[in-house]
């Protein structure tokens, strides 16, 4: 056998050697895209509860599609649910709000709700004033200093007289139009009202840890607070986050005390959805993402 004959051989092999390891390795590859576990989260009303799977309506397309799941127990027809799903088959659930139709259909606000803050909301950067800072540090600066009187309380009657007037001067300047040292809650930034809610419900809990059932003789309006409170500040958290930034990141760090302080669920957040107007899906979605996280 010549040289000729010899290279041209052994580069025969090399070139089915590379072909080999080629479809090895495409092999391999769909392999591994077969095999590979799909994951995705989604939203969706019960529509059928199976024995062994759910029929869940996506809000978005009205289309119905069937997950497999083994604990079909825990569902019921109606509700609208939170669902994280892996090959059809469903991983992790949350009921986000009981029998979704009927309450969309059927629930009457009270007359108590939560009065809505219809400044405008834009993404167009502004120029912060100094008059506008100043209110936001005064308020803040207010609180703190409350929130510090409030631990010194004793358990006389006179302090609970004054914890109770520092409570409805707060849930005023909130819901009611109310002013403090001439500030209103509209005229500061989301960032600032957020922390205000912050510390509202703190402060209601220190004084509920010194006089249990202290709201019961102030009014109706001020009944539920707790839970109109939260809900303002996941409506705020959910409008300072979409900018992002170190705003951001403090509401998010503020959201997880008072959920450990507080004990707050998101069974409780469902509870003062009768305080909200609107209870479409999208507006659901936001404060359940916003509760999350």
């Amino acid at each position: 056998m010549n040289k000729t004959n010899k290279i041209v051989i052994y580069a025969s092999c090399l070139a089915a050697i590379a072909a080999i390891i080629l479809v090895s390795v495409l092999i391999i590859h769909s392999f591994n895209n077969t095999n590979k576990k799909q994951s995705l989260e989604s939203y969706g009303i019960v529509k059928k509860v199976n024995n062994d799977s759910i029929v869940v309506e996506d809000p978005n397309t009205n289309q119905e599609k069937t997950n497999l799941t083994e604990d079909t127990e825990v569902y019921r027809e109606g509700d609208l649910i939170y669902v994280q799903v892996e090959d059809n088959k469903i991983k992790t659930h949350e009921v986000v709000i009981d029998n979704y139709n009927s309450k969309t259909n059927t629930t009457t606000v009270p007359t108590t709700t939560i009065i809505v803050d219809t400044t405008t909301v834009t993404s167009t950067p502004q120029v912060k004033t100094t008059q506008a800072v100043d209110k936001d540090s005064e308020i803040l600066k207010y609180l703190e200093g409350e929130n510090e009187n409030i631990k010194s309380l004793n358990n006389s009657e006179s302090f609970k007289d004054k914890a109770k007037k520092v409570f409805i001067t707060i849930v005023d300047f909130i819901f009611y139009d109310g002013q403090i040292k001439g500030i209103t809650f509209k005229e500061l930034r989301a960032s600032t009202k957020a922390k205000v809610i912050y510390y509202a419900l703190i402060i209601d809990s220190g004084i509920e840890s010194k006089f249990p059932k202290y709201k019961e003789n102030i009014g109706d309006k001020y009944k539920d607070i707790k839970a109109k409170l939260t809900i303002k500040f996941l409506e705020l958290k959910t409008e300072v986050c979409a900018k992002s930034g170190d705003d951001c990141e403090t509401i998010k760090n503020d959201l997880a005390v008072l959920k450990k302080a507080l004990n707050i669920t998101w069974d409780f957040i469902k509870d003062a959805f009768v305080y909200i107007k609107d209870l479409s899906i999208p507006k659901i979605k936001s404060l359940y993402e916003s509760f999350r996280g």
